[in-house]
């Protein structure tokens, strides 16, 4: 006879870990909030202050430069966007470590409401690794969002690649 392994992919834990995934839950959709109802900059408290933050190519590291990422969209001029969270997923849940995976649709344009945009620029898979910190506070270590739709017009106010190109696209030969 043999015992099965436990999988970190398949959550057995006692009754707290609905809780958990909801504060999970709430942690990503305040995130998007945040983003799309004011001016993202709170989104770098919710980051260790060395956590990482990747726009499908595009890395930025530390608190400091999380906000310099938002404050840079601010500078754009007015954008209207929305984040539209789904398939939220707590995938691996240890005492002090939890990734969890969404998904996302953006609506965005740049200007004020009413955007005649009925199509999502994109959808996208975000993986969030959190890490609890010894006082007890759950705090993103790393955060990916990964395109797997992408509009061919799509414009983002966060640059997703370190020279500012568009993103990768399989099957576009640039």
């Amino acid at each position: 006879m043999t015992t099965a392994r436990p999988r970190p992919d398949i959550i057995t834990r006692p009754e707290d870990t609905p809780a958990l995934k909801r504060f999970f839950e709430d942690v990503i959709i305040g995130i998007w909030y945040d983003i799309d109802h004011r001016d993202g900059s709170a989104v770098s408290r919710y980051f260790w202050p060395d956590g990482t933050l990747l726009f499908s190519e595009r890395l930025v590291r530390g608190r400091d430069e999380i906000d310099a990422a938002y404050a840079a969209r601010v500078a754009r001029g007015p954008r209207l966007s929305r984040h539209v969270v789904s398939n939220v997923h707590l995938a691996e849940l240890t005492g002090d470590s939890a990734r969890v995976v969404s998904t996302f649709r953006l609506y965005a344009a740049d200007g004020h409401p009413v955007a005649p945009n009925t199509e999502p620029l994109t959808v996208e898979d975000c993986i969030d690794d959190f890490r609890r910190t010894p006082g007890g506070e759950w705090l993103i270590e790393r955060r990916a969002m990964v395109h797997l739709f992408v509009r061919p017009d799509a414009v983002f106010a966060v640059p997703t690649t370190d020279d500012g190109a568009r993103p990768f696209r399989p099957g576009v030969i640039a």
